[in-house]
Parts: structure tokens; sequence; C-alpha cells
């Protein structure tokens, strides 16, 4: 068997175990680029020589966005994470005795703390969504500060997930896992009325799926998405990376800073490997609401502003 013939099966097996589209595209963009080096190599010949040329060489190619050489730590990391990955599953199919990776050491990345958005860059950020956009807009950015959702949960989110008088939501997170996450009351409130006053002008027939809609009654893609809090983010002046993990960042250290307690915070940003019937009945939403209300970001940022 080829390499490159590996890689199809691995794509496939992990499409079967139903992981994230981020993850298969990333497995899939870095197996590719292994498969453009070496894909014609007959598999029992992928050694650590061949796996420490690829990475290797990755470290010496120029960038061509910069022109500057080398990947990030991090993205090194990912790419040895991922060609490691791949070849313990070549061996558990004794396709290959062992990993190729197995003494190549690993990257060593960063450890930078997750950055925040500043309360100052805050108050310009809702000062402009305020002036410049739609109530819809905000509210969307109301949901990821106060609940600290990735965009993919926040663009697969429907309707029937949404269950504003109870005050919680449930959403579907990596490997399509269903979780329950609690709704501050402020964004209860603003939830109520785009769903009610908003949503059904871009919806007359009530025939979408998705809770928040495009301008154009269209479900948001992640691409889409991620462009509009970018775009946000930087006019409000927002430094280093933006994007909405940013605003997932600011919901947990805004959670912490307002008392919120650390299981809870864990709990709410699905930090635990617990299968997903386990996680479901386990995170009930009663008490988590309870420690919400009391620790909403939003909640707690409009009673200081006020």
């Amino acid at each position: 068997m080829k390499l490159e013939n590996a890689v199809d099966e691995f794509i496939m097996d992990k499409r079967l175990k139903n992981l994230s589209e981020a993850t298969i595209t990333n497995y899939r963009k870095v197996l590719n680029e292994l498969s453009d080096e070496h894909g014609g190599t007959e598999l029992m010949d992928f050694n650590p020589e061949i796996a420490r040329s690829f990475l290797n060489h990755l470290q010496t190619r120029e960038n061509k966005n910069d022109g500057s050489t080398g990947l990030s730590r991090a993205s090194l990391e990912l790419y040895y994470r991922v060609i490691h990955n791949f070849g313990k599953w070549c061996a558990i199919q004794n396709y290959i005795k062992s990993p190729p990776t197995e003494k190549i050491p690993k990257p060593k990345t960063d450890n930078k703390l997750p950055e925040a958005i500043s309360d100052e860059n805050l108050e310009i950020l809702f000062e402009i969504l305020e002036s410049k956009a739609s109530f819809r807009i905000q509210v969307i950015f109301e949901f990821f500060l106060d609940t600290g959702c990735r965009v993919s949960e926040v663009v697969g989110l429907n309707v029937k997930d949404v269950h504003l008088d109870n005050g919680w939501a449930m959403i579907r997170g990596k490997g399509n896992r269903e979780d329950i996450i609690p709704l501050g009351q402020s964004l209860t409130i603003d939830l109520h009325k785009y769903l009610y006053d908003i949503r059904p002008k871009l919806d007359p027939q009530e025939k979408k799926a998705a809770f928040f809609l495009t301008n154009r009654g269209d479900r948001y893609s992640r691409s889409g998405l991620s462009m509009l809090v970018r775009r946000y983010l930087t006019e409000a002046g927002v430094d280093g990376k933006v994007g909405p993990h940013k605003l997932r960042h600011t919901f947990a250290t805004n959670y912490l800073r307002f008392h919120g307690d650390l299981e809870s915070l864990r709990r709410i940003m699905r930090h635990s490997s617990v299968q997903t019937t386990q996680r479901y009945i386990a995170l009930l939403p009663e008490d988590l609401i309870r420690a919400h209300q009391k620790a909403s970001p939003l909640d707690n940022f409009r009673r200081r502003k006020n």
C-alpha cells in the first residue's frame, strides 16, 4: 500500500468516528502536504527518517504570504500531532510496526495565556455595535460573550435548541457532542426580542432551522461569521489575533473575574472528555443556571455600565 492510499483510509476512518469538520480539515491539510512529498512511498517504508525530513522541510520553506521562513511553533506542533496520530493509526492497522514519530521529540510551543478583550475595548465594541450594527448582529456578539461558545456551535444553533423560558440552550460541540449551556438574564431578554421581533422578518414562513440568520435569511457559514466578528473587533481596536475564539477567551476570563467558580466554568466551556449521554445527564441546567446568573459577564458588564 502507498502512503497516499493510507491517508485516504485514515481520513475515512476519522469521518466514521464523527469528528468535527474542523478537525477533519486539519488532518486533511497536513496529510495532503505529506502526500505531496511522500505519497508514492510504500507505507512499510514510512519511517522516522521520512517524518523527520518532512518536519525539517516545514521549518525551511518560504511562507508565500509574507516571505518569512518556517512555521510558527503552534503550527509545527499541529503538524507533528497529526503525523503522530496518523502513524499510530497505521501501527494499529498493522500497516507498520510503530509510529515514525515515536523517537522524534515533540516540538515545544509557547505557553501563552489566552488573551481577553479589555473592558475599555468591550465598551468601544458595544458603542460601535449600538451605533453602526443591527440589533441582530449585536445579539450575536452578546451570545458569544455570555456563553463562551465556539463559532461552529453558534453557526449550528437551531431554533428548537434555544429554551428561553428555562434559560438554557443545547449546542453541538466537538465531535457533534450535545451539551447544555446556561443563558444570562440580559442575554435571554435580547434573544427573546431577536427571536420574536427580528427573526420573523428574515424567515416569514418559519421554514429555516438556524437560530441566527444573515440579513438574507440564511444560516451563517463559519467563515462568514468569523469575518463579521473580526471586522467589528478590528474596528474596536482589539489587539492581537482577533476572531470568535477571542470572545470565548473573554467570556472565560470575565466569568472568573465576576466570581464564577472554576468547576462551573469547566462545565460551561465543555472541557471534559465524558461521553455525550453522561455529559448530557450531568449537565442538567438548574445548577449551571444559578451559577451563571451570578457570574454572567454580560449582566455584570451592563450593571457596571449603568
